[in-house]
């Protein structure tokens, strides 16, 4: 900052100027110019991420709505019966459709492992089994 004597005023009034030394009127424009070019720029790829964003989020949608979506977390009981606490549940294809079975762990295979999605802890009072889920 530098006071500076406003031209033409009796008497004498002083402004505050910001100055910048060595800083000339072209070498401003040019500054304001490249701000003004990487705005431009800067916008238009922030509207090319939110046009790419909305199109990810409706695909994403369109998917989400050709599955059944649950949401598991820690113990849960399945409607699978007949099961002994140490089973495995695993998912296998029912028709059209997905159910679960349970399989003992010395008949258990790798593949069937690796599918599992819990491990029986208890059976429920109704014969269904409690399920600790197994983290992926």
């Amino acid at each position: 900052m530098e006071s500076q004597v406003v031209p033409g005023t009796k008497p004498q009034e002083v402004e505050q100027i910001v100055t910048s030394p060595g800083e000339t009127d072209d070498e401003w424009m040019q500054k304001q110019a490249s701000f003004v070019t990487a705005l431009t720029a800067y916008n238009i790829a922030a509207q090319q991420d939110t046009d790419a964003m909305a199109a990810f989020d409706a695909a994403l949608e369109a998917a989400r709505q050709k599955v059944d979506r649950i949401a598991i977390a820690g113990r849960v009981p399945v409607n699978v019966l007949g099961a002994q606490p140490g089973d495995y549940i695993v998912p296998v294809q029912d028709g059209a459709g997905i159910k679960g079975i349970a399989v003992h762990e010395d008949d258990l295979s790798m593949k069937q492992y690796l599918r599992a999605v819990g491990r029986v802890i208890a059976i429920e009072a109704d014969g269904r089994a409690y399920v600790m889920v197994k983290s992926v």
